[in-house]
């Protein structure tokens, strides 16, 4: 059974205050083992640039009669979202060729500029000890991997921004 500190944690939606709640049941020395599952699936979930917020950049004013577009460089994940003061500027799936139009969208003297890259499900539910990475299908055989296909540590896929990203005018065609 849950203590009342915990049941709480679980009903909670913001990462932050997830963690201020496992940290008071684990000062309290609560559920040691559980805690320190919870912990590790806290880090696995939340300690990423994308559930947090994404990478933010501040950029300046941008008043200018051309097109304005964004290069993104090579990235790594399932989805990457644009976002400039806070407004939908575009998303991606594809790996290849991303930009994004950001014409007219830099008016404040101070914008933010966020990427937000989305994992693969696979870093939050595994297989974790799979020694080969390269395989494109998952079956249950890959969740109990034995002899030379099974690791002891953990094989995390890395994703967010891997590339350089960068912004240019171009004349309106």
């Amino acid at each position: 059974m849950d203590t009342p500190t915990i049941t709480q944690y679980y009903r909670e939606s913001d990462p932050a205050r997830r963690l201020a709640l496992l940290n008071m049941s684990i000062e309290a020395g609560e559920e040691p083992e559980l805690n320190q599952i919870r912990r590790e699936l806290w880090d696995i979930r939340y300690q990423d640039p994308s559930e947090l917020g994404g990478d933010q950049y501040k950029v300046p004013r941008l008043i200018s009669d051309k097109q304005v577009l964004l290069h993104l460089g090579e990235w790594r994940g399932t989805l990457l979202k644009v976002r400039v003061n806070g407004k939908e500027a575009g998303f991606h799936f594809e790996k290849k060729n991303c930009v994004t139009d950001v014409t007219g969208l830099f008016e404040k003297e101070e914008n933010t500029l966020e990427i937000e890259v989305s994992g693969s499900p696979r870093n939050m539910f595994g297989p974790f000890h799979q020694s080969y990475t390269g395989c494109s299908r998952i079956s249950w055989a890959d969740f109990r991997t034995e002899g030379m296909f099974h690791t002891d540590g953990k094989v995390l896929k890395p994703y967010g921004m891997m590339g350089q990203s960068y912004i240019c005018e171009y004349e309106e065609q």
